[in-house]
């Protein structure tokens, strides 16, 4: 119950009025499985663009990985695609990137990149 509070609260961040609250409250999915499902519709537009391929990757990434990845470490595979499969200053990835992922990631005390709960992955 308290991850959805969260994840609740985090999509109201963007209300600017009560009509817009009332309609986003309204809105709002009773279930965690549907609130990701909304979460990723607006990190992930219907329109595939270069953005939403990043978030994917980062989100892959974080899903299949043996272990916790640090920030950098998360960057350069993200970096790293078919088109450019060798790592130099021009596909380097900002650290912002990951914010792009958020509510769905955080950054852990170790400095290590995590999906906020294992429901994410499922």
């Amino acid at each position: 119950m308290f991850l959805w509070t969260r994840l609740v609260l985090d999509a109201l961040s963007d209300v600017d009025s009560v009509k817009e609250l009332h309609a986003a409250i309204t809105s709002m999915p009773r279930e965690l499985p549907q609130l990701y499902a909304r979460i990723l519709e607006s990190l992930c537009p219907v329109a595939r663009d270069g953005r939403t391929d990043k978030v994917m990757r980062i989100l892959a990434w974080l899903v299949f990985a043996r272990r916790p990845l640090k920030r950098h470490e998360l960057l350069h595979g993200v970096s790293i695609t078919p088109e450019t499969p060798v790592l130099d200053k021009w596909n380097s990835l900002d650290g912002s990137v990951i914010d792009k992922c958020k509510p769905l990631v955080e950054e852990l005390p170790d400095g290590s990149i995590a999906l906020i709960h294992f429901t994410v992955e499922e």
